[in-house]
């Protein structure tokens, strides 16, 4: 029983450490879903999430704004991983949106709330999640996760 226990909790704690460095990220993506952007017709979510530039320069620039160093860099792997595993393609790279991820163009970014914009009419610009937005959905993602924070 013992094993048992001790097998869960370092199962668990690999599995924590892991989503604790995924979830900034994840919460920034997962808030564009809400969001729809000009470009090609609708195509399946891992195209938009991958290959869409408005969408994509949105999450990168967002990852600045919200997470740090080490969140962006495992985040963003591992969404780059997941859009070869789920959409069979490559993630833009951050290299490609560079002219439109400076800090001024951040800057002048506009902020956005949660559903202000409706899913109907796409926009033709990357945008920012406030930081109520931003909150939002990270609180989203680590709530079910608290019961396993005291394992």
């Amino acid at each position: 029983m013992l094993l048992g226990w001790l097998l869960i909790a370092c199962a668990h704690g690999v599995w924590a450490g892991i989503l604790k460095d995924e979830r900034c990220v994840t919460a920034v993506y997962s808030a564009y879903n809400y969001i729809s952007f000009a470009g090609l017709p609708p195509k399946p979510m891992w195209h938009s999430r991958c290959r869409n530039i408005l969408k994509v320069t949105s999450i990168y620039a967002a990852s600045e704004i919200y997470c740090n160093e080490r969140e962006r860099t495992i985040g963003i792997a591992q969404l780059a991983d997941d859009c070869q595993e789920f959409g069979h393609e490559a993630l833009l790279s951050r290299d490609t949106l560079a002219e439109n991820l400076t800090e001024e163009a951040i800057r002048n970014m506009r902020v956005i709330e949660y559903q202000e914009l409706a899913r109907a009419d796409p926009i033709d610009f990357p945008v920012l999640l406030s930081p109520s937005y931003y909150n939002l959905m990270f609180n989203t993602i680590v709530r079910p996760l608290d019961p396993w924070e005291a394992i």
